[in-house]
């Protein structure tokens, strides 16, 4: 996230705004914030939205009790995934139906897939 971002005038413009850390260890934000009585609790929430809106939750926590799938993360230390996951494309499994294992990582810039999973992607977008 960013406001009133510049770039030099005699330089190329950055792909990317920044990275915020949102891992779970001391150094994370939430940590680092609840250490200096900065928020109460030690907790981060991301909710997507299929209408384009979302949210990021960060120190409490009260979610919309409606119109809320909730998806349990599988238990790790170095990132947070959901576990196996499926690429739809219009209410469509992508052809061999391959699974993956889907991690969420707010450190990184970039989307990576498999590469069967990139081409298949690649080929219904261009019809």
């Amino acid at each position: 996230c960013g406001y009133k971002q510049e770039e030099p005038a005699d330089s190329p413009p950055s792909p990317v705004d920044g990275i915020l850390g949102l891992g779970m260890g001391k150094a994370g934000l939430a940590a680092q914030l609840k250490g200096h009585k900065m928020i109460k609790e030690n907790v981060i929430g991301h909710c997507l939205s299929s209408k384009g809106k979302g949210v990021l939750y960060v120190g409490d926590f009260n979610p919309p009790t409606r119109g809320v799938t909730w998806v349990p993360m599988r238990e790790s230390l170095f990132y947070y995934s959901p576990g196996l996951a499926e690429v739809f494309i219009d209410k469509q499994p992508i052809r061999g139906n391959p699974t993956f294992e889907a991690v969420f990582d707010s450190g990184s810039t970039y989307t990576h897939v498999p590469a069967q999973i990139y081409n298949e992607i690649v080929s219904k977008v261009r019809g």
